[in-house]
């Protein structure tokens, strides 16, 4: 009976023989009689699998990497031994410098 992935009634394709022969390995079969005659690493197929899980990874190491160092960013702020200045305050002051823009560089 061919090994299926969880969750799924597909049988498993690997697209590299020696992972194959790994998980035979460690579910007990060390021997055994192989057909690679229609083997091809040249047509290896894409899919879901090998992009998706890339592009899942780089993005939760992405994600990862933006956490820290936004939790790093505000123990700074909790940090800083300078006074907090009230949100009314800098909101005027941004106000302030908003308004003395030039009306071209304001859009």
């Amino acid at each position: 009976m061919p090994k299926r992935k969880a969750r799924s009634t597909e049988p498993r394709r690997f697209g590299n023989p020696l992972s194959a022969l790994n998980v035979l390995r460690e579910i007990g079969i060390t021997v055994g009689h192989f057909d690679a005659s229609e083997y091809d690493p040249t047509k290896k197929e894409q899919d879901a699998g090998n992009r998706g899980r890339a592009n899942a990874m780089r993005g939760a190491h992405e994600a990862a990497a933006y956490n820290q160092w936004l939790a790093g960013e505000i123990q700074a702020s909790i940090d800083d031994p300078r006074p907090s200045i009230p949100h009314d305050e800098v909101m005027a002051e941004m106000n302030a410098d908003i308004a003395a823009l030039p009306t071209k560089k304001r859009a």
